[in-house]
């Protein structure tokens, strides 16, 4: 049968062994500071490319507008000439 001192370490040993694993996954956590740093380098990435797609739209745009007058032109595909 166990005792009270039995039943004290049993609780001692399972208690520092959560505690380990506890520490052990705690630790691949970022800190507040480590997370902000890799959000902030994550928008910046995310700023250029809305600034390059900006950049970029209107020449997309146009290039959509000039095709669809081409297929007007040649609805087959092809030019009436061939």
């Amino acid at each position: 049968m166990l005792t009270q001192r039995d039943l004290d370490e049993i609780e001692e040993l399972i208690g520092k062994k959560l505690e380990e694993k506890f520490n052990e996954k705690l630790g691949l956590i970022p800190t507040k500071n480590e997370f902000f740093k890799a959000m902030d380098q994550i928008m910046g990435q995310l700023k250029k490319m809305q600034e390059t797609y900006e950049l970029a739209e209107p020449k997309i745009s146009d290039h959509e507008t000039r095709i669809t007058s081409l297929e007007d032109l040649h609805p087959q595909g092809k030019h009436a000439f061939t």
